[in-house]
């Protein structure tokens, strides 16, 4: 029976070290994925600053086209009232030229919104995807610190039980 529990202390002990291993190893993987998210979201967060300034600077420029277009509404209600068509024709045209570039700084404000969304989607999705990982990995590390307990008693045990052997056969060591 002395045989066969040490060989059974001896297998106890190398599935308790694989064990560990593998909870290490488990540890590993979810630090590279905690890792990789904090990287993505560092990314996203400067697209998000960028989106925004972008937005900021735009937003004066729509609230000039916004002010335009108020103060330029009695004008062409006014031309609309020209009894000559090629005055109103050449009115209408002018005012398309003039308000062209407005039109271009209101799209441009749209999609830097739109760009301020998608970025924020983004950022929030990635964040919540850094809470699982954050909780995966002190699982991970709970999983670990036990399989390591759990090789420490079995390495206590495996020492005392040696040590009981040399006492009995009176320290002499074969």
């Amino acid at each position: 029976m002395g045989v066969a529990s040490r060989t059974a202390s001896a297998d106890d002990l190398d599935s308790a070290r694989n064990r560990a291993n593998k909870a290490a190893a488990d540890l590993a993987r979810a630090e590279s994925v905690l890792g990789r998210l904090e990287a993505e979201i560092s990314d996203l967060e400067a697209e998000h600053a960028a989106a925004q300034g972008r937005l900021d600077t735009l937003r004066g420029a729509v609230r000039e086209v916004a002010i335009q277009r108020f103060i330029n509404a009695d004008a062409t209600q006014v031309a609309e009232l020209d009894p000559d068509i090629n005055h109103q024709a050449r009115a209408d045209a002018l005012s398309r030229y003039a308000t062209q570039g407005n039109q271009d700084a209101i799209d441009d404000y749209t999609a830097a919104s739109e760009d301020l969304q998608v970025a924020a989607d983004a950022l929030s999705a990635k964040r919540e995807a850094q809470q699982g990982a954050v909780a995966q990995l002190r699982e991970r590390r709970q999983q670990l610190n036990a399989e390591l307990k759990r090789l420490e008693a079995l390495e206590a045990q495996r020492k005392a039980a040696q040590a009981r052997r040399l006492a009995s056969s009176g320290g002499a060591r074969v």
